[in-house]
C-alpha cells in the first residue's frame, strides 16, 4: 500500500491500473492529465496509463468536455469563483483552450458571473450592517475586494459590487 490512506501501489500490478482509474472516475469527473498524474504517482507505468486513458476515452468514461463543464459548475456554485480563476485552473490541469472556452460559454457566461458577484455583494452588505463602526466596515470591504479579485472576478465588476455594498450600508445608517 502506498501513501498511508490504503491506496494500492500500482507498481508491479499494471493490471490494476484500469480498475483504479474506474474507481477514481466513479467518484467524480477527472481531466486526462489529472487522472494520469494520479495513476503515475501510484506507480503505474506511463505506457499502461496512456493505454488506460485511451480505453476510458473510447468507452466514454473519460471526456475532457464533460470534466471541464463539471469543474466550471463546481467552482461557480460551491467555491464562488470567477471565470478567469476557473479558466486558469482548467488550463493548469491541461484542458485544451477550446474545451475550456466552450465550457465557460455554456456553463458560466459573463452575465451569470456578474449576477453571482451581485449576490455576493448583497450578502456582504447585510454582513457589513452588523459591524460596529465605519472603520471595521471599511476593512471588511477591502478584504472582500481582495478576495473577489483573487477569486477571478473582473476588476470593474468587483469595484462596482464593492461600491454597491458600501452604498447599501450607507443607506441603512
Amino acid at each position: 500500500m502506498a501513501g498511508g490512506r490504503g491506496k494500492q501501489d500500482l507498481a508491479g500490478q499494471q493490471g490494476e491500473v484500469y480498475p483504479a482509474a474506474l474507481r477514481y472516475l466513479a467518484r467524480r469527473e477527472y481531466g486526462e492529465q489529472e487522472l494520469a498524474e494520479r495513476l503515475l504517482r501510484r506507480g503505474a507505468e506511463p505506457a499502461v496509463v496512456e493505454e488506460t486513458l485511451m480505453r476510458l476515452r473510447e468507452q466514454g468514461y473519460l471526456c475532457e468536455a464533460r470534466f471541464a463543464a463539471s469543474r466550471v459548475r463546481q467552482r461557480r456554485d460551491f467555491n464562488r469563483r470567477g471565470r478567469s480563476a476557473i479558466r486558469a485552473e482548467l488550463y493548469s490541469l491541461g484542458v485544451d483552450t477550446a474545451v475550456v472556452e466552450q465550457a465557460l460559454q455554456e456553463e458560466f457566461d459573463a452575465e451569470t458571473e456578474k449576477q453571482l458577484l451581485t449576490s455576493l455583494a448583497e450578502a456582504a452588505a447585510a454582513e457589513l450592517t452588523r459591524l460596529p463602526d465605519a472603520q471595521a466596515r471599511q476593512r471588511r470591504l477591502q478584504s472582500l475586494q481582495r478576495r473577489w479579485l483573487a477569486h477571478g472576478f473582473p476588476p470593474g465588476d468587483v469595484y462596482e459590487a464593492i461600491r454597491a455594498a458600501a452604498a447599501a450600508v450607507s443607506e441603512e445608517e
